[in-house]
C-alpha cells in the first residue's frame, strides 16, 4: 500500500467533495450531524393544534443562534434558510464571489490545520468555524457534546432543487418521524 493511503499510521478517508470545484463560491445544501446521531440538540414534541416542534436543549439553542449569526461574521456569506433537528443541522449556505479572493490566499496561514483548511475551501472554514463554536460552548458550560467528523454538502445546481430544498428543509421537523436521521433509540 502507498505511504500516501495512511496518515500517522491509520487509513485516511477519501474525500466525497467533487475535486472540479474549489467550494469558495456557490450555493450549498448542508448536513452536519452529531457523533453517533446522538439527540444533543432537543427533542420533536408533538403539540395539539401546532403539530410537531423542536424543542431545543441548551445546546440546541446555542446551535440554533449560532446558525442565525452566520451571515452577520462573514461579509460574503447568505444563509436563506436552517433547521436544528435534535441530531443533526440543515444549513442552506451561498458564498458570493469575493473580489479579494487573492489577496486573502496571500496571508500566510499560522498553523497547518490553517493551511490545509485554506486548501479545503471557503465552505469548509465555515462550518467549522461554526462546529468549533458550538464544541468550544458545550466544553464552558460542562454539556456532553460531540460532532461526527466531517459533514455532508452538496453543490446546488439550479433554481428548482433550490426549491426543492428549501422544501425539505422547512419541513423537516414535521416530517420528523420518516427521516433518515431519525432513530428512537438514541
Amino acid at each position: 500500500m502507498a505511504t500516501t493511503d495512511k496518515y500517522r499510521n491509520t487509513y485516511r478517508i477519501n474525500t466525497s467533495r467533487a475535486t472540479w470545484h474549489d467550494y469558495d463560491a456557490g450555493i450549498y445544501f448542508v448536513t452536519i450531524c452529531t457523533s453517533g446521531r446522538k439527540h444533543y440538540f432537543g427533542e420533536i414534541v408533538h403539540t395539539t393544534g401546532k403539530g410537531p416542534v423542536m424543542k431545543f436543549s441548551n445546546i440546541g439553542i446555542f446551535a440554533n443562534v449560532c446558525a442565525m449569526a452566520i451571515e452577520s461574521l462573514h461579509d460574503d456569506v447568505s444563509m436563506p434558510l436552517h433547521v436544528v433537528m435534535p441530531n443533526h443541522i440543515h444549513l442552506i449556505v451561498i458564498i458570493h464571489p469575493n473580489d479579494n479572493k487573492q489577496q486573502s490566499q496571500t496571508d500566510e496561514p499560522r498553523t497547518q490545520k490553517q493551511a490545509a483548511a485554506r486548501k479545503c475551501g471557503r465552505l469548509s472554514r465555515i462550518i467549522s468555524h461554526f462546529k468549533s463554536a458550538i464544541s468550544k460552548h458545550a466544553r464552558q458550560q460542562h454539556i456532553e457534546f460531540a460532532w461526527q467528523e466531517r459533514f455532508h454538502e452538496r453543490i446546488v445546481r439550479g433554481q428548482d432543487e433550490l426549491n426543492n430544498i428549501s422544501t425539505y428543509i422547512s419541513n423537516n421537523v414535521a416530517r420528523w418521524d420518516a427521516d433518515e436521521y431519525h432513530d428512537e433509540s438514541l
